[in-house]
């Protein structure tokens, strides 16, 4: 590698490291809580979720599901136009075809957590946040 590809790795290393140190000076910023605090993808941690999230994760990965597909069905429209594509889309098809299969897979499950979980479930420690908030 030459050296232009470690000094951009160095720079966005120090770039990640000045915003958490600023994400910990102030924390109630609006640029923080959008980086830190919204849901960008699904979350994962099933044992502590409710129905409603449950079904919002799914969801979310029934999107990137979508997404993937999309991107799949463009490097085969892609492939099959070029005289020689090489291996990069065949490498590209195949990683987008196994992460579409994964979400599919995850959404699936989510699902059916979410179709099997009692209405009323309280996640563990739901309690003690009340109190502390």
């Amino acid at each position: 590698m030459t050296y232009w590809v470690y000094l951009a790795l160095a720079i966005l290393v120090a770039a990640l490291v000045l915003i958490a140190r600023l994400a910990r000076r102030d924390p109630d910023q609006a640029w923080v809580v959008v980086l830190y605090r919204l849901l960008i993808g699904p979350r994962t941690d099933v044992a502590c979720m409710t129905r409603s999230e449950l079904f919002r994760s799914a969801a979310s990965f029934v999107t990137w599901t979508l997404f993937s597909a999309a991107v799949a069905i463009a490097i085969t429209a892609a492939f099959f136009q070029s005289n020689s594509p090489g291996v990069l889309p065949l490498v590209a098809l195949f990683v987008c075809v196994i992460s579409g299969g994964m979400g599919l897979l995850a959404a699936a499950y989510l699902f059916l957590r979410g179709l099997f979980r009692k209405p009323g479930f309280k996640p563990p420690g739901v309690h003690h946040r009340a109190v502390e908030e």
